[in-house]
C-alpha cells in the first residue's frame, strides 16, 4: 500500500456512506485489532500506517459533526484538494484572468487599480491570517495606485514575483498524531508530512507568481516604465554610437598627423641616403613604383619599426608602447 495515497474514510473502516454509529464503531474495533503494530511484526510498517488511518477514519466518521463537514467536503479531499481550502485563497483568482473583472484604468471603486489592490491585499491578510508561527511576518509592498511612482511600482511587483508564502501548511499534514509513536514512526510519519507541506507551498508559490506576471503584462504602468526603459537604452546606445565616432575621429586625425610625420621621415632618409650614393636614380624609380602600394599600405606601417598592423587600434597600441618609442627616437637620432 502506497503511503503516499489518499483514501475515503468509509473505505478505509470498510463501511458504506450511510453506514449507523454503531456499525463505524463495531468496524472499528475490528479493523483496529486486525492492523495494530503489536500483531503485525512481521508487516510492522505497513500495520504503522494502516492503524493511523483506521484510528483517522473513525475519529471523523464517529462524530456528527466531523462526519457532515467530511461528506461535504469528501470529493475535494479524494482529488488532492485539502478539505478546508486553507492552501487557497478567499477570492478565485482565476476570476480576475478576465478582463470583464474591471471596468477601466483608473482608482475607481471597480477600477484595475482598486479590483487587484483589493486582491494582493486579501493574499496578504491570508497569509498572515495562516503565518507559520515560527516565522515573523514581514508585510508584502502594496499594489498602490494610478499614480504610483515607478521606484512603488517596481519594488511592488520584484517583491511579489518572487514570492513565497508564510504560510505553515499544516492541515496538509496526513499524519496528524505522528508524535504519538515511537522514535523511528515519528521520523517517517515527520518526514512524509513535510513532504506534504512542501508540495503545497510549491504549488501556491507557483500560483501566485504566475498570477503576477499577468497582473504585470496587464498594468499600464509597467508598460510605460518598460517603454520608458527602451527609450533610454536607445538613447545611451545612440550617445555611445556618438561616442565611438568621435574617439575613432580623434584617432584617424592623430593617424593623419603621425602619417604626415612618418611620410616627411620617409622622404629625408630617402634624400639622404641618395645624395650619399647608397641608393641610385633606377633604385628611386623603382621605390617611385612601388609608391602607390607603399601609401596604400602606409595607413597601417610603422616606419620605425617596419612592421604593418592589420587595424587601426593594433597601431595606436604599438606607438604607445615602449619598444616603438625607443626606435623612433633612435631613427630621428641617425638622421
Amino acid at each position: 500500500m502506497s503511503e503516499e495515497t489518499i483514501e475515503c474514510h468509509y473505505d478505509v473502516l470498510e463501511v458504506e456512506q450511510d453506514a449507523t454509529e454503531s456499525q463505524i464503531k463495531r468496524q472499528f474495533k475490528k479493523l483496529a485489532l486486525k492492523w495494530h503494530p503489536d500483531k503485525n511484526i512481521d508487516n510492522e510498517d505497513e500495520a504503522v500506517i494502516r492503524f493511523q488511518r483506521i484510528q483517522e477514519a473513525f475519529l471523523v466518521l464517529s462524530d456528527k459533526q466531523e462526519r457532515a463537514w467530511y461528506d461535504s467536503h469528501r470529493t475535494a479531499i479524494l482529488s488532492g484538494k485539502d478539505g478546508c481550502n486553507a492552501e487557497e485563497y478567499e477570492i478565485d483568482l482565476e476570476d480576475y484572468y478576465k478582463n470583464s473583472c474591471f471596468q477601466n484604468y483608473s482608482d475607481e471603486e471597480n477600477g484595475f487599480y482598486t479590483v487587484f489592490r483589493d486582491i494582493f491585499n486579501l493574499i496578504s491578510l491570508e497569509e498572515e491570517r495562516n503565518l507559520n508561527k515560527k516565522k515573523k511576518y514581514v508585510p508584502m509592498p502594496s499594489f498602490g495606485k494610478l499614480s504610483s511612482s515607478d521606484e512603488e511600482v517596481i519594488k511592488f511587483y520584484d517583491s511579489w514575483s518572487n514570492f513565497v508564502s508564510v504560510k505553515s501548511f499544516s492541515w496538509m499534514d496526513q499524519y496528524k498524531n505522528a508524535e504519538d509513536y515511537n522514535r523511528r514512526h515519528r521520523r517517517f510519519f515527520e518526514k512524509l508530512n513535510k513532504k506534504k507541506r512542501d508540495n503545497a507551498k510549491k504549488k501556491v508559490n507557483e500560483k501566485i507568481r504566475n498570477f503576477v506576471n499577468f497582473v504585470s503584462n496587464k498594468d499600464p504602468r509597467m508598460e510605460n516604465i518598460r517603454k520608458r526603459r527602451e527609450d533610454e537604452k536607445l538613447e545611451a546606445q545612440i550617445k555611445r554610437k556618438i561616442q565611438r565616432e568621435e574617439e575613432l575621429k580623434k584617432k584617424r586625425n592623430k593617424f593623419e598627423q603621425l602619417k604626415q610625420e612618418q611620410l616627411k621621415t620617409f622622404y629625408e632618409i630617402q634624400q639622404q641616403l641618395k645624395e650619399a650614393g647608397i641608393i641610385s636614380d633606377s633604385e628611386e624609380e623603382n621605390e617611385e613604383e612601388n609608391e602607390s602600394y607603399f601609401e596604400e599600405q602606409q595607413e597601417l606601417y610603422c616606419v620605425a619599426c617596419n612592421r604593418y598592423f592589420k587595424s587601426l587600434p593594433q597601431l595606436d597600441n604599438h606607438e604607445n608602447s615602449k619598444s616603438h618609442k625607443k626606435k623612433l627616437k633612435e631613427l630621428k637620432e641617425s638622421v
